[in-house]
């Protein structure tokens, strides 16, 4: 029973002394877009994000793709950050979808969840929900997933599911949306 107790206490410590902070002051995150009670009442801060940009593409796929008149390719990252209450970043879920298109098809797809965990008092356990439909040669690609967080001390003590959903298209639109 010490041992555990002194086990616990260790992890504890060592997550205090290993914790960056996410910004300079503390507190809340500059944004955040709401919050989630811990195990035991304590306020995690939560930041659904958005990002469009390049692809990872290789730059001949790029070059071939950007010729078209009506095409072109992107790429979208949707996620998650969750701050605890002293404004460290605990943990982030994201997915991202790189997409070429022709201006009515898909005609390069690929996409990837990324897990991150920042303290270590907490666990990615793994996906509990995941799907894609459409792809190349198709006007969509839907990518859904959804991750499975704990707060570890010697077992799962509190657990958080962040997902994100996409949908990109043939014309270069596209819709992306996060939550937990």
């Amino acid at each position: 029973m010490k041992t555990k107790i002194l086990r616990v206490l260790l992890i504890v410590v060592l997550s205090l002394l290993l914790t960056q902070p996410a910004y300079a002051k503390g507190g809340k995150p500059p944004q955040y877009d709401g919050t989630i009670v811990g195990p035991n009442g304590e306020i995690y801060y939560v930041d659904v994000f958005e990002e469009v940009g390049r692809p990872n593409f290789s730059a001949q796929v790029l070059k071939a793709h950007e010729a078209l008149a009506a095409g072109g390719c992107k790429s979208l990252t949707n996620g998650v950050n969750i701050y605890n209450g002293a404004g460290a970043l605990a943990l982030r879920y994201q997915q991202k979808v790189d997409w070429c298109y022709d201006g009515t098809k898909i005609t390069s797809v690929s996409h990837v969840h990324t897990p991150t965990v920042y303290i270590v008092t907490y666990r990615y356990i793994g996906l509990i929900g995941h799907l894609h439909s459409g792809g190349v040669g198709q006007t969509s690609y839907r990518a859904y997933s959804q991750a499975h967080f704990c707060m570890w001390v010697g077992a799962c003590v509190w657990n958080v599911y962040p997902w994100v959903d996409q949908t990109v298209r043939g014309n270069g639109t596209y819709t992306g949306t996060a939550g937990f």
